[in-house]
């Protein structure tokens, strides 16, 4: 189980197709090979899974495939089978990972030291490879988007601050953020009070450094604020080939989410039942709504949304769309509850670092990538500290990976 897991972080930033236009990626194997072994493990040493989590997988399953039907018989779509499979898979790998990781804690966070510096190898390789490729262009490493890789490697750089003390983790950690930057995607810069409150705390001088970063990025955008800008734009327009770039994204990606509103509160099934697990560019093509609008500033997307294709753009309100509404307030449930206990137990950190990725999430599809569970996974493996231990003492401390120790906070 620990060679699988260092295989899933080391892969995880491979989110490149392997098969012409099915989406089907190195970072996708991972999480299959690793339930394959880990679920007989598991059934071997608990003996039986807990009841509440098979029946909320159960009525997930059953939820998803009674929207697929109604839809189907309403509008002839097809099933979106290969949704619901890759949604199952990540939640189980998420539950068994968790569990390896809580009975194997100082192995487990060797992996994740060592598959992140592997990941950050591969990214590197395949940006090199871009670069040399292309007289100017949008970096996206080894990941199909540019956003997608920014927040990939923001919560890789989050996980090596927080959990790891040493030079070469904030080097990589370092490294990784400027990666970030080179995509040109927005959503790096919801992670940055993140990494600088996370190095302030983590660090011995690490207060002086995020002041003089504060200060140095003030100064940088008040003396070259218009150069920057203007800089960014020309990159993004020429590095866009049939794309949306600038304001336009920006207002494309509201009229996206506006859309998926209007379809899930004007529609009875759709309100009650939700369109099904990765149905959104059906419903958009199918549903008596105006997208003329959204065509005249994305038509790229509403082409792709005809032949199925198309991201939501918001992981919230696909979630919002796709589930029934009993399955959603279930997640909501869920998600609050996981909030609560971050801030009783004095987890701040995390408790940002979920905030923040909820945020990025906000206006793009984050849960359709592995990393993202990865991600959390990982994150509440150290927030719940070992198997049995408390979870957390009357000061709130943080628990002890195997890189080092954390101070409380």
């Amino acid at each position: 189980m620990g060679m699988l897991a260092l295989a899933n972080f080391a892969t995880v930033g491979l989110g490149q197709s392997l098969v012409g236009d099915i989406k089907l990626s190195a970072s996708n194997l991972g999480p299959v090979l690793f339930i394959a072994i880990a679920a007989p493990c598991f059934l071997a040493a608990v003996k039986a899974a807990h009841k509440n989590v098979i029946a909320l997988l159960l009525f997930f399953n059953v939820c998803a495939l009674a929207s697929f039907a109604i839809f189907m018989f309403r509008f002839g779509w097809d099933p979106n089978l290969p949704v619901l499979f890759f949604q199952d898979v990540e939640i189980l790998f998420v539950l068994l990972l968790v569990w390896y990781a809580r009975s194997s804690y100082e192995e487990f966070f060797a992996v994740v030291k060592l598959g992140t510096i592997c990941s950050v190898a591969l990214s590197i390789a395949y940006g090199i490879s871009q670069f040399g490729n292309n007289k100017i262009g949008i970096m996206v490493f080894s990941m199909d988007d540019k956003s997608q890789a920014g927040v990939l490697f923001c919560c890789q750089a989050y996980i090596l601050l927080r959990f790891f003390d040493g030079f070469v983790a904030r080097l990589v950690a370092a490294a990784l953020v400027a990666m970030s930057m080179m995509t040109l995607s927005r959503l790096p810069a919801v992670f940055l009070p993140l990494f600088l409150i996370t190095i302030s705390v983590r660090t011995r001088y690490g207060f002086l450094l995020a002041a003089t970063t504060i200060v140095g990025i003030v100064t940088a955008f008040v003396t070259f604020g218009d150069a920057l800008t203007q800089l960014f734009k020309v990159l993004d327009r020429l590095s866009s080939v049939g794309q949306v770039a600038g304001d336009q994204a920006t207002s494309a990606h509201l009229l996206l989410i506006k859309s998926a509103l209007e379809m899930k509160f004007s529609d009875f099934w759709a309100f009650f039942f939700g369109t099904g697990p990765g149905n959104f560019s059906k419903a958009l093509t199918s549903f008596p709504i105006d997208i003329h609008e959204l065509e005249s500033l994305d038509p790229a997307l509403v082409a792709d949304a005809r032949v199925g294709k198309a991201p939501m753009h918001s992981t919230p309100v696909s979630l919002l769309l796709d589930y029934n509404l009993v399955v959603f307030g279930l997640l909501v449930y869920l998600g609050l509850r996981a909030m609560r206990f971050l801030a009783r137990t004095r987890h701040y950190l995390d408790l940002l670092f979920f905030a923040t990725l909820f945020g990025a999430s906000m206006f793009y599809s984050l849960h359709n990538k592995p990393y993202f569970f990865l991600a959390i996974a990982t994150v509440t493996v150290g927030t719940l500290g070992r198997a049995g231990e408390e979870e957390a003492d009357a000061r709130g401390a943080l628990p002890r990976p195997a890189a080092g120790p954390l101070p409380a906070g």
